[in-house]
């Protein structure tokens, strides 16, 4: 929007978004004017002589568009960050969600001091929390990262494939997998946080551990595997040894009893 005062009672107002403003006929002396935002933020004010200012090609304003990149540590984009932006000079609010290439962009932005609040892809946690003065260049936030390998076994010690592995923070799940054959579920680029809840489910049989970042760690889950033959042939194995022991043990006590009468 615009203003523009000048000598013999010129003044002109413009409050409608244009790129261009030209004036005929202005007399020489003192020139005013004014651009501001549809909003009414003033963005420059000028006050020269008529024709000095008539000898201005463009004005520049301070405004630019805002471009947002959020990154893991290692320079891997963040997809789905939700980005809350207030500027706190003139009381304005702003957001949205990162693309593929974990950019935001906000259009026609004012240089200022803003306050920036960096969410967890699905998820209402902070992850970043900064205050910038933006004029015009690229804000870039790096995101540190962590990983977590969990590993799921049954009662004596056997890998358990397709356990459903759960990673919260709080009550508030972040990522989800499955074990593959050798019982583990790999977890990479994680927030990096004090502490991990684990959720463990195995058919109808549930645990839960805790895990700090960067961290190994098993869960023995209250059942007995038999994810393959040669599992299952060692199970009978065993069940078959015990089971002759026992026989033999009965036996033996029976044997020991009946000389003894």
């Amino acid at each position: 929007l615009l203003n523009f005062t000048a000598p013999a009672g010129i003044n002109i107002t413009i409050d409608n978004p244009v790129k261009s403003f030209s004036v005929e006929y202005v007399p020489e002396g003192s020139c005013d004017l004014a651009i501001s935002t549809i909003d009414g933020v003033r963005l420059r004010e000028l006050k020269m002589i008529c024709s000095e200012m008539a000898e201005l090609e463009e004005i520049t304003l301070p405004v630019s568009d805002m471009r947002l990149r959020v990154a893991w540590s290692d320079g891997s984009p963040i997809e789905r960050c939700r980005i809350e932006v207030y500027d706190w000079v003139h009381g304005r609010r702003f957001n949205g969600l990162t693309d593929e290439n974990g950019t935001l962009i906000l259009k026609d932005m004012i240089f200022s001091n803003y306050i920036i609040k960096i969410n967890y892809p699905y998820a209402p946690i902070l992850m970043k929390m900064l205050n910038e003065t933006f004029k015009g260049d690229e804000i870039v936030v790096r995101v540190e990262e962590a990983w977590l390998r969990v590993k799921v076994v049954d009662l004596l010690g056997n890998p358990l494939s397709g356990a459903e592995v759960t990673v919260f923070y709080g009550l508030i799940p972040i990522q989800k997998s499955v074990t593959g054959a050798d019982g583990t579920a790999y977890f990479k680029r994680l927030l990096k946080l004090p502490t991990y809840t684990i959720h463990v489910r195995y058919g109808s049989d549930e645990k839960e551990v805790y895990a700090r970042p960067d961290e190994s760690l098993e869960a023995r889950m209250n059942v007995l595997g038999f994810g393959d033959m040669e599992t299952l042939l060692k199970y009978i194995v065993i069940a078959a040894v015990v089971a002759a022991v026992l026989i033999i043990s009965i036996k033996l006590i029976l044997y020991v009893k009946s000389a003894l009468r």
